[in-house]
C-alpha cells in the first residue's frame, strides 16, 4: 500500500509541476521475483458455481463450455509472450457485446495454468459488472484504490490462488478525465509492480461510448476487441480496430454470442 500511496503523490506533484513528470514505471518479467506477501493479502473468496454457470462464465471449470475460452487462452498467451506483451484491454465497438463476460472468462481460463498469475482490473466506469457478473461481494471499488483512498486489499478479491479481481462501482461523468490522469495511470503502474502478475486483463467500456478507451490504451501492450454475432458491423469492426491500431498492438478480434453450434466430436470425456 505505501507504494502505491507514493505513486499517487510524486504523480500528483508532478501534475501540479511541482517536479519532473514521472517515467512509465518499468514492468516486471512474468517470470521474476514476486512479491508473496503483496499477493497474499488479498483476501480468497469462494466461487458461486452456480451463478457464474448463469452469467455464462463457464472458463472457471473444465468442459466443453470453457473449451473454446482455453483455445483464446492459448492463442492469446502465445501472441503476448512472442510480443513481450503483459497487459491486454478488452474492447468493444458498442454496448452489450458480451465484452465483460469474454474478460471473466479469459481470466479465469488463464489462471487454470498455475505458472501464471492472472489480475483482472474492472475499468469500464459507467457501467460495471464484474461484482454481479461474478458474485462478488459489494462494495468493491478499484478506483479507490487509484485515487489514493483506499487499500488495494480491501478492494480486490483472490478467486483462485493465483487471480485476483479488482471490481469497480459507477462513476459515469468525469471516467474518461480519470482513466487520463496521471495519478491514475501511475497508481496502476504502482499496483502491478506490487502485485507482479504475469498478465493483467483490463476491462474497458465500448468504444463508442465516449474517449475512455482511446485516452487509456497508451497504458496496455495490445487489445483484444470483441464483437456480437449479429450485432456488430463489418463496418463497426473494421473502424474499431483502427481505432485500437493506431494505439496500441491488435491481439485480435472474438465473435461473441454466436448461435451456430458445431457438430459434436463425441470427445467429451477427455475434459
Amino acid at each position: 500500500m505505501e507504494r502505491i500511496q507514493s505513486a499517487i503523490a510524486k504523480a500528483r506533484a508532478a501534475r501540479e509541476g511541482q517536479v519532473p513528470a514521472r517515467q512509465p514505471a518499468a514492468r516486471s518479467k512474468p517470470d521474476g521475483p514476486r512479491d508473496e506477501a503483496a499477493w497474499s493479502a488479498i483476501p480468497r473468496v469462494e466461487v458461486n458455481a452456480r451463478r457464474l454457470r448463469a452469467n455464462r462464465v463457464t472458463a472457471f471449470e473444465g468442459g466443453v463450455e470453457a473449451a473454446e475460452f482455453d483455445r483464446l487462452r492459448t492463442r492469446v498467451m502465445q501472441r503476448m509472450h512472442s510480443e513481450g506483451w503483459r497487459r491486454v484491454a478488452v474492447v468493444s465497438s458498442g454496448p452489450r457485446n458480451g465484452k465483460s463476460t469474454v474478460a471473466a472468462n479469459l481470466a479465469f481460463s488463464l489462471a487454470k495454468q498455475n505458472h501464471l498469475r492472472t489480475l483482472l482490473v474492472e475499468l469500464d466506469l459507467r457501467r460495471p459488472s464484474l461484482t454481479g457478473l461474478l458474485s462478488l461481494p459489494r462494495g468493491l471499488d478499484v478506483t479507490r484504490v487509484l485515487s489514493g483512498e483506499g487499500a488495494l486489499a480491501d478492494h480486490a478479491v483472490r478467486l483462485r490462488d493465483n487471480l485476483i479481481v479488482a471490481p469497480a462501482q459507477v462513476m459515469g461523468s468525469g471516467s474518461a478525465e480519470f482513466l487520463q490522469d496521471p495519478v491514475t495511470t501511475a497508481a496502476l503502474d504502482a499496483v502491478t509492480n506490487e502485485l507482479e502478475p504475469s498478465v493483467t486483463v483490463f476491462d474497458m467500456p465500448p468504444l463508442g461510448v465516449g474517449d475512455d478507451v482511446i485516452g487509456f490504451l497508451a497504458n496496455v501492450d495490445c487489445a483484444l476487441i470483441v464483437a456480437a454475432a449479429g450485432m456488430t458491423s463489418i463496418d463497426e469492426i473494421d473502424a474499431c480496430e483502427r481505432e485500437v491500431a493506431e494505439r496500441t498492438g491488435v491481439l485480435g478480434v472474438v465473435l461473441n454470442k454466436c448461435r451456430f453450434e458445431p457438430r459434436q466430436s463425441g470427445y467429451g470425456d477427455y475434459y
